[in-house]
C-alpha cells in the first residue's frame, strides 16, 4: 500500500512530531509499503495515497477535511499528539477524530480523551525507542564529578521547560546536580528567560537544538532525566531515557502515568517546583531510593522494545487491508 505520514512544520526545529512521523515511515517501510513524509498536502486524485497518516489532528484538520471530500477511497488514520487532546480536545480534534477511520493514541490513558462514540476505532501503539549505538558512546563525555540531571524538552509553555531549572535553584549548597538541557527555543518569550537562567544558575546548562546522537549520548551518561510536561500525547523523552537505563523525574500527567505507573516513585505534580526539588536531592542522597528507581525503569523498558511496536503496526495495517472499500467503515464514523 501507498502511505502518506502528513506531520504540520513549527518553524526549523526538529519537533517531536517529526521524529515520530520519520519513526513511522521507518517502520511501515520496513513492512514493505511505500511510504513518504510531507508537512502540507493538497490532495491529488492522480497520486492519491492509499493511506494517510495524519499526526497532529488540529494541525492537520483542514488537509484531513479535503481528502476527505475529494478522495473518496483513501483511509484516513489520525495519531493524536498530546495537545490535540489535553487539557480537552476542542472541536477541530473532534472534526478530525470523527472524520478519521483509525485512531492511533501513543498510551492508552488517551481512551478516556477520545469521544465514547469513537473509541472503537482507537489503537493504542507505545512508540519504540532504540538503544544508544555504541559509537555514539564512544563520543559521550568524561564525567565531570557532577550528579548530572538532564531535560529534553523544546522552549513552550506545555513542556514547562524550566521547572528542573527552577528546582535546582533550591538545592542545598553542596549538592552537585547540575541540569543539562536540550531544546530549541519554540515559544519567543522563553529566550530571555532561558537565556537569563543559563547565566544566572551555575547548575544549569542550555545546550540548545542538538544532534539526535548527542541528545542520545547525554541522557546515557545522565544520573536522571526530567520530563516536567503540563501535558504529553506520548513522551517520547520517557522512552528514550528508559530505554538507556536513566532513571526520570516526571510530572504526573497521563502519558507518565500510563507509562510508568500510578505508583511510580519519581512522580511529582506539575508545576511543583518543591517536590521536584525534594526528588532530586533524595535520589542524590539516598542510593537507595535511586536503586529502586532504577529497578522500576529496567521493568518498563519492555513497552519500548521497536519489534512490540512494529507488531502493533503490522496489526494494524492488516485493518486497513481487510477493509479495502470505505464504505465498511460507515457505522463506526457515524
Amino acid at each position: 500500500m501507498k502511505f502518506l505520514i502528513l506531520t504540520p512544520v513549527q518553524g526549523r526545529v526538529r519537533t517531536g512530531n517529526r521524529s515520530t512521523a520519520d519513526q513511522f515511515a521507518r517502520l511501515l517501510r520496513a513492512l514493505g509499503h511505500d511510504t513518504e513524509v510531507a508537512e502540507s498536502y493538497a490532495p491529488d486524485v492522480s497520486g492519491a495515497p492509499d493511506v494517510l497518516v495524519a499526526l497532529h489532528a488540529v494541525k492537520s484538520c483542514a488537509a484531513i477535511a479535503a481528502v476527505r471530500r475529494t478522495l473518496p477511497r483513501t483511509r484516513i488514520v489520525v495519531v493524536l499528539t498530546g495537545t490535540d487532546v489535553y487539557p480537552e480536545p476542542g472541536p477541530d480534534a473532534i472534526a478530525s477524530i470523527r472524520t478519521s477511520d483509525w485512531i492511533v493514541g501513543l498510551q492508552e490513558r488517551v481512551r478516556a480523551r477520545v469521544p465514547a462514540v469513537a473509541r472503537a476505532k482507537l489503537r493504542v501503539i507505545v512508540q519504540a525507542a532504540g538503544e544508544v549505538d555504541a559509537s555514539d558512546m564512544a563520543e559521550a563525555p568524561v564525567a565531570s564529578g557532577a550528579f548530572d540531571i538532564c531535560v529534553v524538552a523544546h522552549l513552550r509553555e506545555v513542556k514547562d521547560p524550566l521547572r528542573a531549572a527552577a528546582a535546582a535553584r533550591l538545592l542545598p549548597e553542596a549538592s552537585r546536580i547540575r541540569v543539562l538541557h536540550m531544546g530549541a527555543v519554540i515559544e519567543e518569550r522563553y529566550r530571555s528567560l532561558v537565556e537569563q537562567e543559563r547565566d544566572e544558575s551555575p547548575r544549569y546548562e542550555w545546550l540548545g537544538e542538538i544532534a539526535p546522537a548527542a541528545v542520545s549520548r547525554t541522557l546515557a551518561t545522565s544520573t536522571l532525566s526530567v520530563v516536567s510536561s503540563f501535558h504529553e500525547g506520548g513522551a517520547r523523552a520517557i522512552g528514550e531515557s528508559v530505554v538507556v537505563g536513566t532513571p526520570v523525574l516526571a510530572a504526573r500527567n497521563d502519558a507518565a502515568l500510563a507509562l510508568l505507573g500510578d505508583d511510580y516513585p519519581g512522580l511529582f505534580d506539575a508545576g511543583a517546583t518543591g517536590q521536584l526539588a525534594d526528588l532530586m536531592t533524595r535520589a542524590e542522597s539516598d542510593a537507595a531510593f535511586l536503586a529502586e528507581l532504577h529497578a522500576w525503569t529496567a521493568r518498563t523498558a519492555a513497552q519500548f522494545a521497536p519489534e512490540r511496536e512494529r507488531e502493533a503496526w503490522r496489526s494494524l495495517v492488516a485493518e486497513l487491508n481487510e477493509t479495502p472499500d470505505r464504505s465498511l467503515l460507515r457505522d463506526v464514523n457515524r
